[in-house]
């Protein structure tokens, strides 16, 4: 059996699913999934933090919570640890058990514990097998690659756009739409993420639009997508139609928004895993070379050169070949 922790934001989870996935289909194994550490309801850091920044945090809204099954047409199975948390809520002793229980389990026998180490892509992960429980965020394509079918039709999106974010959609998909993304949120308000995490600066975004301009033409029309979207309303200017798509269109588990994404025909994408997502589900995911898209050139993803104020953390392994970083 394959086992996967399921923690941190939407896209996270996703590529925690994604290489679980694949590793169980390579084995031929079962697969169970671990989000009780999103079901504990102890108050964290992060969420006094969030309370100054966001007037419109409430206390019975989570930082993080599971999303899988709400975005997404799958209901993978919860190991049983998941399964009581999400209905027996006991703060504080749900944290404990959280932190310790997958390797106090495997030091019993119970599985193989294997926490990830790094950001690398490690080929040794596939040679895994038997009862394993995995820990990481595990955040390369070449993790699911082999499975890219399979990983698409299951990230197929549970709720279809619906009034106003229907038509939105129409108009991404029907145009030479570029989804541009800014992620401010925890990257501002947090400490702990101010740390690791750079706030990713006008220029690069300034130069990533001259480049989708030069390359897909200049009839692009740009869909700003933000977790602080009225900042971008007032700081971000281009030569070339904006469209500011704001919380109506979140949907729930910020799905709505996530499908509307990988509706756009180009990517220009922060250091987020949720609109890297977005990129990787668009159609026409192949390199340009050999994709055909919109005036016959295939879809252009762009991704900063620098992520992390961390020089030591790698990250060539984050962004597919075929996408351009700066």
């Amino acid at each position: 059996m394959i086992t996967v922790k399921i923690h941190g934001g939407l896209g996270n989870q996703m590529f925690e699913y994604a290489f679980a996935r694949a590793l169980s289909l390579k084995n031929h194994d079962s697969l169970r999934v671990d989000p009780s550490s999103l079901y504990d309801i102890t108050p964290r850091e992060p969420d006094r933090y969030r309370k100054k920044y966001d007037k419109t945090w409430r206390k019975d809204v989570k930082y993080r919570s599971y999303g899988l099954a709400d975005v997404f047409a799958i209901n993978p199975a919860f190991n049983w640890v998941a399964r009581i948390e999400s209905v027996v809520k006991i703060p504080y002793v749900a944290t404990i058990v959280n932190k310790y229980y997958p390797r106090v389990f495997g030091k019993l026998g119970v599985w193989k514990y294997i926490k990830e180490k790094g950001m690398r892509f490690d080929p040794a992960y596939f040679n895994l097998k038997g009862n394993v429980y995995l820990e990481g965020y595990f955040r390369s394509e070449k993790y699911f690659k082999d499975y890219a079918d399979t990983i698409r039709k299951d990230f197929t999106f549970r709720h279809p756009l619906e009034d106003d974010s229907a038509r939105l959609g129409k108009e991404i998909a029907e145009s030479n739409s570029v989804c541009l993304h800014v992620r401010r949120g925890d990257n501002v308000w947090n400490p702990a993420s101010q740390k690791t995490h750079l706030v990713i600066p006008m220029s690069y975004y300034e130069k990533a639009v001259a480049i989708i301009k030069e390359r897909a033409g200049k009839d692009i029309g740009i869909y700003v997508f933000s977790d602080d979207i009225e900042w971008c309303r007032t700081n971000m200017k281009f030569d070339a139609p904006l469209t500011f798509v704001g919380d109506e269109h979140k949907g729930i588990q910020d799905g709505g928004h996530l499908q509307l994404m990988s509706l756009c025909k180009h990517f220009i994408i922060p250091e987020s895993t949720f609109s890297w997502w977005a990129a990787w589900l668009a159609p026409s995911n192949l390199p340009r070379a050999e994709s055909r898209g919109v005036e016959g050139l295939g879809k252009i993803v762009i991704a900063p050169d620098e992520m992390f104020k961390d020089k030591t953390i790698e990250t060539q392994d984050m962004i597919p070949e075929g996408w351009m970083r700066i």
